[in-house]
């Protein structure tokens, strides 16, 4: 898939991303999540607590993977159960909530 196609479907900056330590004069060290193609993803926060910090970035860098997932888990389990012939309150409440966190993730909620 050629890079072009990739940013049109995607309508984020396509993965992978990573979590690089940033010096920081009063606060030691903030975390920065990046792309190595397309640069900053998020700058660190100087008001953030580090350890949130990381905690935050190393969040924001797995979300594509979550995403790519997530979606992939739906499909199987769309595939495996047909969710109009389903009686299972608890699956039909997990593909319903799934759909809303693709939906959000991808602008549309």
């Amino acid at each position: 898939m050629n890079t072009q196609t990739t940013q049109q479907t995607a309508k984020h900056t396509p993965g992978p991303w990573k979590v690089y330590e940033v010096p920081h004069l009063h606060q030691g060290t903030l975390y920065s999540v990046r792309s190595d193609e397309y640069g900053a993803i998020c700058d660190p926060n100087e008001a953030a607590d580090p350890y949130e910090n990381k905690a935050n970035a190393n969040l924001i860098a797995a979300a594509p993977e979550l995403l790519d997932n997530l979606k992939a888990i739906l499909t199987d389990y769309l595939g495996r159960y047909y969710e109009n012939d389903s009686t299972d309150k608890d699956l039909l409440t997990r593909i319903t909530a799934m759909r809303s966190v693709i939906a959000k993730a991808e602008g549309r909620a």
